[in-house]
């Protein structure tokens, strides 16, 4: 990880800083895969997510990563408030009708849950 830290200049092309936040998102998985530590997962993505406002990245994907990793580990409301930030914060149309749909089936699935433990 202290690999990982030691780059990017400030003055880094897209392209380049792209290429280093998907470093992290394979850092991210490989710990939730492989290590399954998720405190430090989740110290992945907070991290990926400072970097992303100080690069030129499109950083709506990470986010999406994000909220996907938390609908894995089974915290809903994390996710639906990665999903809310993104619908508020960030205007990439394609992305945020992917985040809408991740809120909707959580919602979806939250009133499902309901329903499953009122009839147990």
């Amino acid at each position: 990880m202290r690999a990982l830290r030691q780059f990017p200049p400030h003055n880094v092309d897209e392209r380049s800083a792209t290429k280093y936040m998907y470093l992290w998102i394979r850092y991210a998985l490989y710990e939730e895969f492989v290590d399954q530590d998720v405190k430090e997962i989740r110290n992945v993505y907070k991290t990926i997510k400072e970097l992303a406002a100080s690069l030129p990245v499109d950083s709506v994907k990470f986010y999406l990563f994000h909220a996907r990793f938390e609908i894995r580990k089974g915290n809903l409301e994390a996710a639906q408030k990665i999903a809310d930030d993104v619908i508020d914060g960030i205007p990439s149309e394609q992305l945020v009708e992917k985040m809408k749909e991740i809120k909707a089936s959580l919602e979806t699935f939250e009133g499902f849950c309901k329903l499953f433990h009122s009839i147990m």
